[in-house]
């Protein structure tokens, strides 16, 4: 990979050479403002939060999880990536924040908020907003097969959980069922 597209938070976290991006000679932001690091990998990037998140209309949720079966509740690799990125957004608009129980430092890029922080915080008022559905059928509601089956620790960092999916991701796989993205 080249320097001019390596980003300098991905870098100085460590997750350049781990990013699967990375193996495969694409750079990925880590969703640095370009303000702060002057990043050219953020020009790639879809913006700032507000005007990353996901683009989908109000959707019936429950309708759509009672019509749509369960193995269809899942995410595709690029909605990980994503959705990475809007987490690390999220974290510094202060949307997302450290709590008592999740005392996170905001500056790491490498474990973050726990998973569970980030539901509360930022899954469930979002996907409340456009209607109740899961993550996966708020932007797939005809759903996705599901060829993986991702399983998680609700304390585990949100960083480390989605760069080892993506990083371990079956090639001949599509779409993934996660609890955190794919249950109601």
């Amino acid at each position: 990979v080249q320097d001019a597209v390596r980003c300098p938070h991905l870098i100085s976290a460590g997750l350049m050479a781990a990013s699967p991006m990375a193996l495969h000679g694409v750079a990925e932001c880590c969703g640095c403002s370009p303000d702060l690091c002057g990043c050219d990998v953020f020009q790639n990037c879809c913006g700032d939060f507000p005007n990353a998140l996901p683009r989908v209309p109000v959707r019936d949720g429950p309708a759509l999880h009672k019509h749509v079966p369960p193995e269809r509740w899942c995410v595709t690799y690029q909605d990980v990536r994503k959705f990475r990125k809007l987490v690390v957004r999220a974290m510094r608009r202060g949307t997302i924040s450290s709590t008592p129980e999740d005392p996170f430092d905001h500056s790491d890029l490498v474990v973050g908020p726990s998973i569970a922080t980030v539901t509360r915080q930022m899954i469930a008022p979002i996907t409340k907003q456009k209607g109740n559905a899961s993550w996966a059928l708020m932007l797939h509601p005809e759903g996705l097969l599901c060829d993986v089956f991702v399983t998680h620790c609700w304390q585990e960092g949100v960083f480390e959980f989605a760069d080892k999916v993506l990083h371990s991701w079956p090639s001949a796989a599509s779409n993934a069922y996660c609890c955190m993205l794919s249950n109601p």
